[in-house]
């Protein structure tokens, strides 16, 4: 056989790599700004001034609200409100603080019901008119938040527009019905079914632009809604009740919606528990309702 041609010798085998200096350590100086500039740092000043902002203006209410008149009352919270969307636009477009200005319009977000109490308490008549109050606040929070949601574009204005979407519901049926209010879960149920089509029809639109962002909170809020009602309105309805009434027929409603959201979740997510879920609330539904079928017809 042949024998293989000798390799050529390379020289650079067997030799040390060059060492390559350190960099020289920058001053104390630097590396003190850096330390004081760096983003762990700035957000920590960012939360230690919101919480300075909070004591102030609670030290204000407590000790000084009264001597105020009710425009200068209202004009307080709004001012705060304003100050913490425009301080989260600011820290959003100016650094690279995400987080931080999150949080910042957050707060604000979070402070437009106390808004809306602020003007019910001082041009009011509390606790008449609630329903007006519970019905307009619930309407500004819903447009504000769909609002910040499609600028900011954070899930956490998404789930947040689904909480405001709920109170408004229930405000309208407290304020423009008379149905009794064991029925107001099953109106939950009913719109935890309309937000998974419309999270579903925006996850699967070839261009939802910027209403994305509504796609996955809309979706989970779909799960946690007959999550929680599920087992509230059953317990309820076992320690308070003993006929069949509002709260058992919003109860089944709530099981059998429950039933299919839980299987909707179990194809979507590939779930087996969502799966086992839902294979046990379907006939526990079908048997409470038809407890109720067989009683009211004898």
């Amino acid at each position: 056989a042949p024998h293989p041609a000798p390799q050529p010798f390379d020289q650079t085998q067997g030799k040390p790599e060059p060492l390559v200096p350190k960099p020289p350590q920058p001053p104390l100086r630097e590396r003190l700004w850096r330390s004081l500039l760096s983003e762990r740092t700035l957000q920590a000043l960012l939360f230690l001034g919101i919480f300075l902002l909070f004591v102030a203006a609670i030290s204000f209410v407590v000790w000084g609200w009264k001597d105020f008149s009710a425009p200068v009352r209202v004009a307080i919270p709004f001012g705060f409100t304003a100050l913490f969307f425009a301080l989260g636009q600011v820290v959003r477009t100016k650094t690279r603080l995400d987080r931080s200005a999150l949080a910042l319009s957050a707060i604000a977000a979070l402070l437009i019901p106390i808004d809306s109490y602020t003007i019910y308490a001082n041009y009011g008549n509390p606790p008449a008119g609630w329903e007006q109050f519970w019905l307009v606040t619930s309407l500004a929070c819903l447009a504000v938040y769909v609002f910040a949601a499609l600028q900011i574009q954070s899930r956490f204005f998404g789930y947040i527009t689904g909480v405001a979407a709920g109170s408004a519901v229930l405000a309208l049926l407290e304020r423009l019905t008379d149905v009794s209010r064991d029925w107001y879960s099953a109106a939950i149920s009913i719109l935890a079914v309309m937000f998974i089509l419309l999270g579903t029809w925006l996850a699967r639109h070839p261009r939802p632009g910027r209403w994305r962002v509504f796609s996955e909170p809309f979706l989970q809020l779909a799960l946690w809604i007959p999550a929680a009602l599920m087992p509230l309105t059953l317990g309820l309805r076992l320690v308070t009740r003993d006929t069949y009434d509002a709260l058992h027929y919003a109860m089944s409603v709530n099981w059998f919606i429950g039933a299919f959201l839980f299987g909707w979740g179990a194809v979507h997510h590939r779930s087996r528990s969502l799966g086992i879920l839902a294979a046990i609330a379907l006939p526990v539904s079908v048997y409470m309702a038809q407890g109720a079928l067989f009683e009211r017809t004898g």
